[in-house]
C-alpha cells in the first residue's frame, strides 16, 4: 500500500498553492488554482451569467443574445457564500464563528469516508484504454489519443456548477457521503410542489444553458441550441420508457430532475434523442455531458469509489450512448471510460445486508428511502457489470471484469418491488412476494451445483447478471490457450450451467419476454444472450466480434468469410441449432423485420447484436443438413429443418431470393432485421455486411 501511495505522489507532484491538492499535469493545476482566485471577469448584461474567459462569453453572447453586449468586469464580493463557486468548493466549506465560510480540513473530509484504495486522478483513467487497444489491434486503425480529444475541451474547470448540487438525486435527497445522516421525510408542501420526476423548471433550464456555455467542447456545432424545457422533458420520458428498462438503476418514482446534476440530465436526454432518430442532438448532448462530468472529476477531491452514485450512472450513460454509435471515434471515446467505471465499482462497498421492514420507532417512509439507497447501489454496480460484460461479448474487448470481485454483491430485487411508488406499496410487494436477498457468489455456486440441487429463484435482473457471469467464463475457452486440453470437460460443465440457469429463470413467474411484464425487456435480452452462449460453446466467433469494434463493413465482411464451423451430430450442436432458430423466431414474433414497426422492441440495446452468432451458425447447420437425405437425419434434425423453412416463409424477402438455398435466405432474413431496426447506426453496418456476405455465397 505504501508503495502505491508513493507512486501516486510521484504522479501527482504538482502542488496547489492554496490547498493540499496535487495534480499530475500542469494544466489541471492551473485550472484548479483559478478556482481559488474566482476569476470570472465577464458578465452578461442580459442574463447575469458570468464567465472566466472572453471567448466563452462571446460565444454565449452570439448564441443567446442578438444585441451587442458590453462585457462588465465582475467585482469580487467578500460577503457570504458564493453561488458561482464550484460545487466541490461549496461542499467543503462550513460556516465559521462569523459570517462567511471556512475551509474544511483534509483530515475532516477523510474522516467521513472509509479506507479505500490509493488516491488517484480519475481523469488519468480517461487517457488510456487497454480495453480499446485489445479490441482493435490488427486492423490497422489509427489510434486516436483520448488525451488529445480531451485537450480540445473548453478550459475553465472551476466553472463546473452554478448552484448547489446534491450528492444524490432522490426526492427527498438521501444521505451524502460527506454530510451527517438526517431523518428522511416528505412534507406536504414539498410533495405537492413535486409535479413529476422529469419536470424541468425555468430556473433549472437556465442552469443547463449556463452549463452548456461553460463546458461545451469545440466539436459542438455553432448553431446548436439547448433543447427547450418541454423538449427536454419529452426526451427524459423517452429515456425512461425506452432505455432505462434495460439498465434499471435509477428509481424513477423518487428521482427528481430538478435536483439532478446537469451532466446527468444531458446524458439521459442524449439517449432519449437517439430514440427519436435525432442523431445530431443526441451526439451534441452526449459530448457536452461527457465534458461536464470530466470537469467535475477534475475538481472533486474524492476517489471515484467515493463519488456519489450519480457520477457512475452518468459515466455509464455516456459510455452506452457512444458505444452503440456507428462512428469508430465515438465508440473509442466511449469505451475509454470502461477503466474508470471498473475502478468505481471495484472499490465501492456493497451493502453488508438488506434490512427488512420493521415496526417500531423508525418510520416506514424512512425505511423505504434507506432501502432505495441500498438497492440503487446494488443495481448500479450490476448495471455496470452487465454492460461491461456486454461490451466484451459483442466487441471482444479485453475482459477487465476478470479482476472484478462481485461475490459479495447482492442481486437486484424484482421490478414490481423496485418500482413501488409509495412506502405502503413497497411494503405490500415485499410481504406478498418476499424473497431473501441472494448474493452473486451464492447464485453462481448454485448454477454450478450438481443435478438434484434445488434451483434458486432469482429476479429477472438478477438472472441476467448471473448469466453474464457464466458467459464471462465461457469466453476464456477461446482466449486461454492453456485450457484447450480441458475444453471438452469445461464445455460440458458450462452446458450444464446454462441448462440450470434456464431452469432457475423459469422458476420466476416474472421472467417472460413480454411487454406485459415490468422486466420483459430484460428477459428478452437475457434469453438472447443465453442462445448466443450456447452457440459460442460450439464455435469461436471472437475474431468477428473484434471486427465489429472497427465499424468497418469490409473488415466485418472479411471476418465473416474467415469463419469455419464444423457441424456434427452431437447433442451440443443440436442444442445450438435449436437456440439459433429460436433467435430467428423471436425476431419474427416481435415483427422486427416489418418496416414501420411501432412495437419498440427493435430498439433493443444489445438484443439484435447477440443474434449474429445464431445467424451464421444456423446458416452453416442448414447447409450441412441440405447435403444429407432426410432419411439420414435424426427426427430432431428433420423437425428443425422444417421449422426453419416455415419461419422463413413469415419473412417478406425479395422474390428474387426465393430461388436461393435456405442457408443463404437465412442470412438475408437477418440482414433485413438489422436493416429495419437501424436505430443505433451500428445495426445498419451489420446489415450491409450480412447482405454483402450473402451475395457472395452460392
Amino acid at each position: 500500500m505504501s508503495a502505491n501511495i508513493e507512486l501516486g505522489s510521484m504522479r501527482r507532484g504538482k502542488q496547489c498553492s492554496y490547498c493540499d491538492r496535487s495534480f499530475s499535469r500542469s494544466e489541471h493545476l492551473s485550472r484548479h488554482e483559478r478556482s481559488h482566485r474566482n476569476e470570472r471577469p465577464y458578465q452578461c448584461a442580459s442574463c447575469n451569467a458570468t464567465f472566466s474567459r472572453q471567448d466563452t462569453f462571446k460565444r454565449h453572447q452570439s448564441r443567446y443574445h442578438s444585441q451587442s453586449i458590453e462585457s462588465i468586469p465582475r467585482q469580487e464580493s467578500q460577503e457570504g457564500p458564493r453561488a458561482d463557486l464550484p460545487i466541490y468548493v461549496q461542499s467543503h466549506m462550513t460556516r465559521g464563528p462569523s459570517s462567511g465560510f471556512a475551509p474544511v480540513t483534509r483530515d475532516e473530509v477523510e474522516s467521513t469516508t472509509a479506507a479505500q484504495p490509493p488516491v488517484f486522478d480519475p481523469t488519468e483513467l480517461l487517457m488510456d484504454s487497454p480495453i480499446l487497444d485489445s479490441s482493435i489491434s490488427g486492423f490497422g486503425f489509427p489510434f486516436i489519443s483520448i488525451s488529445d480529444q480531451f485537450g480540445d475541451l473548453t478550459e475553465g474547470a472551476h466553472e463546473y456548477f452554478q448552484a448547489d448540487l446534491p450528492s444524490s438525486c432522490f426526492m427527498p435527497p438521501l444521505e451524502s457521503p460527506l454530510t451527517p445522516a438526517r431523518p428522511l421525510q416528505i412534507t406536504e408542501s414539498s410533495a405537492s410542489a413535486w409535479k413529476g420526476p422529469f419536470i424541468i423548471s425555468e430556473q433549472k433550464h437556465r442552469r443547463l444553458i449556463n452549463e452548456v456555455d461553460m463546458v461545451a467542447p469545440p466539436q459542438i456545432p455553432n448553431d446548436f441550441e439547448v433543447p427547450t424545457r418541454f423538449t427536454l422533458e419529452r426526451l427524459l420520458n423517452t429515456f425512461a420508457e425506452c432505455f432505462l428498462i434495460y439498465v434499471p438503476c435509477i428509481h424513477t418514482p423518487t428521482w427528481k430532475a430538478e435536483e439532478a446534476p446537469p451532466c446527468m440530465i444531458l446524458a439521459m436526454a442524449s439517449i432519449g434523442a437517439s430514440y427519436h432518430d435525432d442523431d445530431k442532438t443526441s451526439l451534441s448532448l452526449c459530448r457536452i455531458a461527457r465534458a461536464s462530468i470530466k470537469k467535475y472529476l477534475e475538481l472533486t477531491p474524492r476517489t471515484i469509489a467515493d463519488e456519489p452514485l450519480w457520477v457512475l450512472q452518468c459515466l455509464l450513460l455516456v459510455m452506452i450512448n457512444g458505444s452503440k454509435s456507428a462512428s469508430f471515434q465515438n465508440y473509442q471515446q466511449a469505451i475509454s471510460l470502461a477503466s474508470l467505471l471498473m475502478e468505481g465499482i471495484r472499490y465501492r462497498k456493497c451493502p453488508a445486508s438488506i434490512p427488512e421492514p420493521t415496526e417500531g420507532d423508525v418510520a416506514l417512509l424512512e425505511q423505504w428511502h434507506k432501502w432505495i439507497e441500498l438497492e440503487t447501489i446494488i443495481r448500479t454496480i450490476c448495471a455496470i457489470y452487465v454492460y461491461l460484460s456486454a461490451l466484451a461479448v459483442n466487441f471482444q474487448t479485453a475482459n477487465g471484469l476478470c479482476n472484478l470481485d462481485m461475490s459479495d454483491c447482492f442481486l437486484p430485487c424484482e421490478e414490481p418491488e423496485w418500482m413501488s411508488t409509495t412506502p405502503e406499496a413497497w411494503l405490500g410487494s415485499r410481504q406478498s412476494n418476499f424473497k431473501p436477498p441472494i448474493r452473486f457468489s451464492a447464485a453462481m455456486a448454485n448454477l454450478s451445483s450438481p443435478q438434484g440441487t434445488p434451483p434458486l429463484s432469482l429476479s429477472t435482473f438478477g438472472s441476467y447478471v448471473t448469466l453474464h457471469g457464466i458467459v464471462k467464463q465461457i469466453a476464456s475457452l477461446h482466449q486461454d490457450v492453456w485450457l484447450l486440453d480441458a475444453t471438452p470437460t469445461l464445455m460440458k460443465r458450462f452446458e450444464l450451467a446454462l441448462d440450470r440457469w434456464r431452469l432457475c429463470s423459469e422458476q420466476n413467474p416474472e421472467f417472460h419476454a413480454s411487454t406485459r411484464y415490468a422486466s420483459g425487456v430484460i428477459a428478452a435480452n437475457a434469453l438472447s444472450l443465453y442462445r448466443q452462449a450456447y452457440v459460442r460453446l460450439y464455435a469461436n466467433f471472437g475474431p468477428l466480434r473484434s471486427a465489429f469494434a472497427t465499424r468497418s463493413v469490409q473488415t466485418i465482411l472479411h471476418s465473416m468469410k474467415d469463419i469455419e464451423i464444423i457441424i456434427s451430430g452431437s447433442s451440443t450442436c443440436l442444442k445450438a441449432a435449436q437456440c439459433a432458430i429460436e433467435a430467428l423466431q423471436t425476431s419474427v414474433k416481435m415483427g422486427l423485420f416489418l418496416t414501420g414497426s411501432i412495437s419498440g422492441w427493435h430498439r433493443k440495446l444489445m438484443f439484435n447484436l447477440y443474434s449474429i452468432e445464431c445467424c451464421l451458425f444456423l446458416s452453416f447447420w442448414i447447409r450441412e443438413q441440405s447435403n444429407r437425405l432426410p432419411s439420414d437425419r435424426s427426427p430432431e434434425e428433420n423437425d428443425l429443418v422444417k421449422l426453419t423453412q416455415e419461419t422463413l416463409t413469415e419473412i417478406d424477402l425479395d422474390p428474387t431470393l426465393a430461388t436461393k438455398p435456405f442457408s443463404i435466405q437465412l442470412i438475408y432474413a437477418w440482414a433485413l432485421v438489422f436493416q429495419v431496426s437501424n436505430a443505433s447506426g451500428l445495426h445498419g453496418i451489420v446489415a450491409e455486411a450480412l447482405k454483402t456476405y450473402a451475395d457472395g455465397l452460392t
